[in-house]
């Protein structure tokens, strides 16, 4: 899995931005996924 979101560079872009949202929310739905899954295993 690739963690690496694009970077968020401010600027007034709402569709940019909540993309950018959306992409993060993505990343810890996938986390909280895996934490599901194996809840013994300790992922730092």
């Amino acid at each position: 899995m690739n963690n690496k979101p694009s970077i968020f560079k401010g600027g007034y872009d709402p569709d940019g931005a909540q993309r950018w949202i959306e992409g993060i929310e993505r990343i810890f739905g996938a986390m909280s996924d895996t934490y599901q899954l194996y809840p013994g295993v300790n992922l730092q």
